[in-house]
């Protein structure tokens, strides 16, 4: 009888290892989710246009989504879906914003949001590696919707995975991912023409949009994180 619950101890204890086991082999192959949720709204887009009689700079904190990303095997399993809505758009100006919301540009009421969606991570390199974080340098590609029109695209970031901590958990709680990404669209190819018979664009507004995207997500979603305190 002795023998007998040994032996059912052993077995217990090395199906719960291989359980654990199994746990942290997923997690290594499918990465993490990282919800775009920041009760502070420190999330930022930023676009520009430079143009001959004017340059606007414009910015958006309201960026929701989220991404999948796996920091051993970066190329693998990367997914991200962000949005940003059209009325959260701030050049600083009211009358101008109430411009780039209306009809005659981005057509908020039509199209209400700005979506983009990568589906592959390629060309990545580690750049940086701690005990605690990894750096990386790779290009994103998918898709970016705006004005009710999608394209392809290829977005050159830098990403860094941060291993939960004291210092992570100021910020957002569970592991985090820092998102640096520079790229540049043609409004022509959006169908953004600006208000008919108005010659503005290569004039006040350019032919080409620079977008700075500047995010933190973490893979505990903020609001469910303070529910259980």
């Amino acid at each position: 009888m002795k023998r007998l619950k040994q032996i059912l101890i052993m077995s217990t204890l090395v199906i719960a290892g291989v359980s654990a086991f199994a746990q942290n082999k997923h997690e290594t192959d499918n990465g993490y989710r990282f919800y775009i949720e920041d009760p502070m709204n420190r999330n930022t887009i930023t676009f520009k246009s430079e143009a001959p009689l004017e340059d606007i700079i414009g910015t958006s904190n309201q960026i929701t989504g989220f991404i999948n990303f796996n920091p051993e095997n970066p190329q693998k399993n990367g997914f991200a879906d962000l949005n940003v809505p059209v009325s959260s758009l701030n050049t600083g100006i009211p009358m101008r914003d109430e411009h780039l919301h209306g009809p005659g540009w981005l057509d908020a009421g039509a199209f209400p949001e700005i979506n983009l969606e990568i589906n592959e991570i390629k060309k990545a390199e580690l750049i940086k590696e701690t005990d605690n974080s990894r750096t990386f340098e790779l290009t994103a590609v998918g898709n970016f919707t705006l004005h009710g029109i999608n394209r392809e695209i290829d977005i050159p970031a830098r990403i860094t995975f941060l291993k939960e901590s004291d210092m992570t958990r100021m910020r957002l709680p569970g592991h985090l991912l820092a998102v640096r990404a520079d790229f540049t669209i043609q409004l022509a190819d959006y169908e953004i023409t600006g208000p008919e018979g108005m010659p503005i664009i290569g004039a006040k507004v350019g032919k080409e949009i620079k977008i700075s995207v500047n995010l933190i997500g973490g893979t505990v979603l903020p609001s469910l994180a303070q529910e259980k305190m």
